[in-house]
């Protein structure tokens, strides 16, 4: 049984804060990443009380840690009720194979999509979609209206956590991220990604299939890879969260160093020893076997 909390605190307690989407992830998410829609629904009271308390937290009074814990599970619950949203506004049950056949980069929403259209939330005193949670603050592109709300340095680690809803986006996770949790949680998601066959596959000894999220954010690695002193880029950062004590391990991690630091993004889109690949098709936890 879930208990709705009162929305009446102004200090910002973290467990507290976290307790509501802590069981409704707990009860509708799977280990897999996959999400129960249909359970989501039946406690969308609940899911939109998490998400309305945003508007009464004091967001810009929080350090760099508890910003980013906030943002991550804040896009995370709006991505679900972006999706309900979607699904009721075009009358698509949740029951059908429709909504099982969806894809997310074709969902259409008021003015634009999942992530640009007018489906939004506030922070603060903030109304905010999806991009601008993630573009603006978490990676910090945005500008000075969002200098106060910003992560000040950008963390590569984010496009592991933010969960995009299709099969391909690494895994929504069952526990709700925190300021104390939140450095673990970060480096097993990166260790879980990179080590996964799905999203770095062998296709041959000279091409490895890697997930696209690489390629549409390379820089972001690329950049943070050149930050650190025995690093050359995004394929010396990624190698470093490779299990090499594996023969298979080893290969991937000698591939994306030797072929991954430092590249320009359109060459790297052509290059014959990699090839990017995404399903879009929704996470519904009927949808698992296609993970």
């Amino acid at each position: 049984m879930i208990v709705l909390l009162s929305t009446n605190a102004l200090a910002f307690n973290e467990i507290e804060h976290y307790k509501l989407w802590n069981q409704l992830i707990e009860k509708h998410v799977r280990k897999s990443g996959t999400v129960d829609y249909i359970g989501f629904k039946q406690d969308l009271q609940i899911l939109n009380q998490f998400i309305d308390s945003h508007k009464k937290l004091k967001f810009t009074n929080l350090d760099e840690k508890e910003k980013k814990a906030v943002l991550i599970n804040l896009y995370n619950a709006a991505m679900i009720r972006n999706i309900l949203k979607a699904a009721k506004d075009q009358n698509i049950g949740l029951e059908t194979p429709t909504f099982l056949d969806l894809e997310i980069n074709s969902i259409r929403a008021p003015g634009g999509n999942l992530w640009n259209g007018n489906y939004t939330v506030f922070l603060e005193d903030k109304q905010l979609n999806l991009d601008n949670i993630e573009h603006d603050l978490l990676r910090g592109k945005g500008d000075h209206q969002y200098d106060k709300m910003k992560i000040k340095k950008l963390d590569p680690r984010i496009h592991v956590a933010v969960n995009c809803a299709a099969l391909s986006c690494p895994p929504i996770i069952t526990t709700a991220y925190t300021s104390k949790n939140l450095e673990a949680i970060l480096n097993e998601n990166m260790m879980q990604f990179v080590n996964s066959d799905k999203q770095f596959h062998e296709i041959s000894p000279t091409q490895l299939q890697v997930n696209s999220i690489i390629y549409w954010y390379y820089s972001d690695f690329d950049n943070y890879g050149k930050s650190q002193s025995n690093m050359d880029g995004a394929g010396d950062y990624l190698a470093s969260f490779i299990d090499t004590t594996t023969k298979k391990g080893a290969r991937k991690s000698k591939h994306l160093k030797r072929h991954l630091n430092d590249r320009n993004k359109l060459i790297l889109k052509f290059d014959p020893r990699f090839k990017f690949k995404y399903k879009w098709q929704i996470n519904d936890i009927r949808n698992a076997y296609n993970r």
